[in-house]
């Protein structure tokens, strides 16, 4: 596997447009589809929004650009507020 669970944090930058074709590549690649994914548009300002799924469920152009894209367990240790 060229990846793994234990790859670390994947970031990607200004990938709204291709986020699902990337997924797609990196579960080919050996990371589960069910591998937690957050998008974060508009990153701190005002009108921030974060939407989280998993690399199964993201597809090209569902978010607004500019998004930030965290691809990982540590997903998971987000906190609300």
């Amino acid at each position: 596997d060229v990846c793994s669970s234990d790859l670390g944090t994947i970031l990607v930058l200004m990938g709204a447009a291709r986020i699902g074709a990337i997924s797609e590549r990196l579960v080919k690649a050996g990371l589960p589809p069910q591998t937690p994914i957050a998008a974060i548009h508009a990153a701190t300002t005002s009108a921030q929004l974060v939407s989280v799924s998993s690399l199964g469920e993201a597809r090209d152009g569902q978010y607004p650009s500019p998004t930030t894209f965290v691809i990982g367990e540590v997903v998971k240790r987000r906190t609300r507020g």
